[in-house]
């Protein structure tokens, strides 16, 4: 009976305990109203209503690309982005999709092409563009790029833009390019610095927000560890008992 007792008392302790980790989570921006339960793992989405950068594929023009990227930072312990938000003061065309490509930094540029969705459709609600991508990605800790590109042609859509962010500057400066000269030689062929292909702005940064499941804060690890011994502790008892 006493067997049966403290049995009983260590299973309905360590399903509370479960409970409590399944429930509890950090606090975050979630987007219910979106119908999705994901945490803003990054985001610098202040807006400076001023003028804003191009950044496209145009099939009408052979799929030829006016890219913008802006970098940040991951830390330990990885993150699996399932979501963009960008803001935009362009039109999306409803039938467009968008392209996200993820580079590796190059000394304040984008570097090597580590990660790129295709196809991705979005929703747009007041100039905010939500992405979500077909697949997480998972990046560890480390220094990154993003560039977030409408696919949709200049005619008769027009043009897409990215619109900067307000305030010091964050990181490194945003880099564009233009590989095959669409501006006449405005932009690089390959990725320059704001500074270096715009130049006269206080800030070079774009206005996005990366969305992924919430990293598990150190707490939830210690309530798990501690479930893991209370199992052990368990296990071993009643095998002394039993033998």
């Amino acid at each position: 009976m006493k067997k049966l007792t403290f049995f009983l008392l260590s299973f309905f302790t360590v399903f509370s305990l479960m409970a409590q980790l399944q429930m509890e989570g950090p606090a975050g921006d979630y987007d219910i109203s979106r119908g999705v339960n994901d945490a803003a793992l990054y985001s610098q989405m202040n807006s400076d209503n001023g003028t804003s950068y191009a950044s496209q594929e145009f099939p009408d023009f052979g799929n030829s690309r006016l890219q913008s990227a802006d970098d940040f930072i991951v830390p330990t312990g990885g993150w699996d982005i399932e979501r963009v938000e960008v803001l935009s003061p362009g039109n999306g065309d409803p039938t467009s999709t968008f392209i996200v490509e993820i580079f590796a930094d190059n000394a304040g540029i984008p570097g090597v092409l580590l990660h790129s969705q295709i196809g991705l459709p979005f929703t747009e609600i007041n100039q905010l563009f939500s992405i979500p991508l077909t697949s997480p990605i998972q990046l560890a800790e480390g220094h990154y790029w993003i560039s977030v590109m409408i696919d949709q042609s200049f005619s008769p859509y027009g043009q897409w833009y990215w619109q900067p962010h307000a305030g010091s500057q964050i990181n490194n400066e945003f880099a564009n390019q233009d590989p095959d000269q669409l501006l006449g030689g405005t932009w690089p062929v390959t990725w320059g610095s704001g500074s270096s292909t715009i130049g006269g702005r206080v800030s070079y940064d774009f206005c996005f927000a990366l969305y992924g499941p919430p990293p598990i804060p150190i707490s939830n690890w210690a309530i798990y560890f501690g479930i893991f011994l209370i199992g052990l502790f368990v296990i071993f008892r009643f095998r002394r008992r039993l033998a």
